[in-house]
């Protein structure tokens, strides 16, 4: 579940909080929750992550931020993309890796793709409803 805390839209650049969280049905003790955000203009996007996942097993902790910038102004409706670097670290390795990201949206879905050595295929899908 991602639940909107709270958002802020002004004549230029909106800003959204978001707080997550998801239970396996089958295993109660195996759970997420955290916060993420955003700030983006029509031109320049900056967000946060910090997500606590425990299952019994291994606990650990995900953060990430990430910088980007849209190459064009599409209007309402449009496909709209963003070049974006993404830094993220968790608490196994303990260590930052940072590579390149590529946004894409259109309408009601979203598509990130990002890769580098370490953290190899960071992929988003979503659907909004």
């Amino acid at each position: 579940m991602t639940y909107l805390i709270n958002r802020k839209n002004t004549k230029n650049s909106q800003r959204n909080l978001y707080f997550q969280s998801g239970i396996n049905p089958e295993k109660t003790k195996n759970i997420f929750y955290g916060i993420h955000g955003d700030w983006e203009t029509r031109r320049v996007f900056s967000g946060f992550s910090l997500k606590r996942t425990e299952n019994g097993y291994k606990n650990y902790t995900d953060k990430f931020i990430q910088l980007g910038f849209a190459p064009y102004l599409g209007d309402y409706g449009d496909l709209h993309s963003w070049i974006m670097i993404k830094s993220k670290k968790n608490s196994f390795s303990n260590s930052w890796s940072t590579y390149p990201l590529l946004k894409f949206f259109k309408g009601d879905f979203l598509f990130e793709l990002g890769f580098n050595n370490k953290t190899e295929w960071d992929a988003h899908l979503m659907y909004r409803f």
